[in-house]
C-alpha cells in the first residue's frame, strides 16, 4: 500500500490477489459518516478459467460486471477529476468472483466525510 498526498486528500494505492468465490472485500467499510472515493481500479483474471468479475458498492449492489473469459482478460476504470466513483457511506468495496480463481487487482482511493 502506498499513499500520495494530493492537495487536501491522501490517495492510497492497493494491489493484490483474490481467489475466493463470492464476495471479496478489497477495501473495508469506513466508519459511519465517511465514504470511499475510488479514483481508479483494475481487475485481471490470472487463471485459465472463465470467471465473472463484479465490482460492487457493498455486498448487495453490482456496479460493474465483466466475463473474463481467458487468462489475462480484465476490466478497469480510471475516473476523471471530480467524477470519481463515490460509494455509499460506511460501505466496503467488494470484488465478487463467480469461481475460486485467482484475480489480480489494483486500485487508488481515499476516504471523505459525507
Amino acid at each position: 500500500m502506498a499513499e500520495i498526498y494530493q492537495g487536501k486528500i491522501t490517495i492510497t494505492r492497493v494491489a493484490g490477489t483474490k481467489a475466493a468465490s463470492g464476495n471479496n472485500t478489497l477495501i473495508a467499510a469506513p466508519a459511519a459518516g465517511y465514504r470511499l472515493v475510488i479514483k481508479g481500479w483494475y481487475v485481471q483474471n490470472e487463471s485459465s478459467t472463465a470467471t465473472t468479475i463484479v465490482m460492487a458498492n457493498g455486498a448487495g449492489e453490482s456496479n460493474y460486471r465483466y466475463l473474463a473469459q481467458n487468462q489475462g482478460d480484465g476490466i478497469g476504470r480510471v475516473y476523471e477529476a471530480f467524477n470519481e466513483w463515490r460509494l455509499t457511506a460506511a460501505t466496503a468495496l467488494i470484488l465478487n468472483l463467480s469461481g475460486a480463481n485467482s484475480h489480480g487487482y489494483w486500485l487508488e482511493y481515499w476516504t471523505e466525510a459525507v
